[in-house]
């Protein structure tokens, strides 16, 4: 079957995109199972290249979804390279960067449906922590995005493993962007990411678990502290 012909079939092509994001296959831990996914994606962009592009984000999600759960190394791998190839292939020569700067409106949009009602298990908080991870310093463009999320997940009423991983989130996204150039980006965020998401989060409760997570709240602190674009005067206005 050519490319051509299972876009002409757009019924059937669009069945076939449903089908592979459905959760009991992006959701599912078993490697064959994975495999055989990623292999689908690879196929179609490897078939439609190009023309795959109005298909593409669909694509990009089934992939970034096994990329958030899978625990095989080599599928770490084969998924990153997929998500290089669609970049290459469906959008002549892209850079990574700048697919996951042309989704990232889309896929955020996608978790904010959702984000209200995420628990440690759920998928689209391991396809946001990935997101993040990937996209580097391309963050930095979807700070507002990325905050609105954090600040729903980060209430003090919320899963406790969810808000010591975003706090990590937040750790590491501040490495991801920090340099001088973007003092002025996230400066405006700075007031929300210590109020909101920090603070509450170092409260004294007890037990370990509460422990833990005031150890990494106070150590994500510490880092936005030592941040190249961190400012008291910002924080102060």
């Amino acid at each position: 079957v050519t490319c051509d012909e299972l876009i002409q079939s757009e019924k059937i092509f669009d069945q076939l995109l449903t089908i592979i994001l459905k959760t009991e296959y992006t959701d599912n831990l078993q490697l064959p199972i994975q495999n055989e996914l990623l292999r689908i994606c690879r196929l179609l962009i490897e078939k439609c290249q190009h023309q795959l592009e109005p298909y593409a984000y669909r694509i990009f999600k089934c992939i970034l979804s096994l990329l958030s759960i899978a625990e095989n190394d080599e599928l770490k791998q084969q998924c990153k390279q997929t998500l290089n190839d669609l970049a290459l292939n469906t959008f002549e020569n892209s850079s990574l960067n700048v697919m996951y700067e042309k989704f990232a409106s889309q896929l955020f949009d996608d978790l904010k449906q959702t984000s209200n009602d995420w628990l440690r298990s759920t998928r689209d908080r391991f396809i946001f922590e990935t997101f993040i991870m990937q996209a580097g310093s391309s963050n930095r463009f979807f700070l507002k995005d990325i905050i609105e999320i954090l600040r729903m997940v980060m209430k003090s009423d919320r899963d406790p493993e969810i808000r010591n991983q975003c706090l990590l989130i937040i750790a590491n996204l501040l490495q991801f962007i920090d340099d001088t150039d973007t003092k002025l980006i996230i400066s405006p965020y700075l007031k929300i990411l210590i109020d909101e998401c920090i603070l509450p989060n170092m409260q004294w409760k007890a037990g370990r678990t509460a422990a833990a997570i005031r150890a990494t709240a106070i150590a994500t602190l510490w880092s936005l502290f030592q941040a190249k674009s961190f400012s008291f005067e910002q924080v102060r206005k």
